[in-house]
């Protein structure tokens, strides 16, 4: 997903840097903290343009999960918490986009500037709201199956996944707003360069 729209010999090369990269038996709980971390700030990169009446809630909820990833939370009550949190904080940024598109002009193939704005939020917290989904579920999987407290489970892969896709698509939102111009697909997200960079660096620590 990262490397998708890349030519085939740079996205071959970083599929081979990636296997080089990637450590054999190495808890990498600490390794998905950080990644999450470092996507929070992604979305984050285009707060400035977001609708007044969600900004403030949304940028309390990342900074929050934020704060867990920083200090790698282990209390499982916590992560619930900031969970539900995201998931009450999803709706009210639904709600808000929900109001920009129908007062906007609509079209299959342009955005306004405010609706843009609006996708960035609703993005950003989804993409919070997912980090926060991990530490639960994959606590409850490996107690489920018995698997061990260093052993990472399906529920950090998807995520992760979701994190940074929501990430991404936040901040290419949010410049788009940020540049006042009506948008026009195909829509260019340059942040999937930081994520392949962030995922290689964190991986070869």
């Amino acid at each position: 997903m990262v490397v998708n729209s890349w030519p085939d010999q740079q996205r071959f090369q970083w599929h081979l840097a990636f296997a080089e990269a990637l450590p054999i038996g190495r808890d990498l709980t600490p390794s998905y903290h950080r990644i999450c971390l470092e996507l929070l700030q992604i979305a984050m990169s285009y707060s400035n343009t977001w609708p007044t009446n969600v900004r403030a809630q949304a940028v309390d909820l990342i900074d929050r999960v934020s704060a867990l990833h920083r200090r790698q939370e282990r209390d499982e009550a916590i992560w619930h918490d900031s969970n539900t949190l995201g998931e009450a904080a999803w709706l009210i940024a639904e709600t808000a986009a929900k109001q920009a598109f129908n007062s906007a002009e609509q079209s299959e193939t342009r955005m306004t500037a405010g609706e843009c704005a609006a996708e960035s939020v609703l993005r950003a917290v989804k993409s919070a709201t997912w980090s926060a989904w991990s530490p639960v579920h994959d606590a409850a999987n490996r107690a489920l199956w018995g698997k061990p407290a260093t052993e990472a489970g399906d529920c950090s892969n998807w995520a992760a996944s979701r994190c940074a896709y929501e990430a991404v698509w936040s901040a290419g939102m949010g410049s788009v707003a940020l540049s006042q111009e009506p948008l026009t697909w195909p829509l260019e997200l340059p942040a999937w360069g930081r994520v392949a960079d962030l995922i290689l660096c964190e991986l070869s620590r």
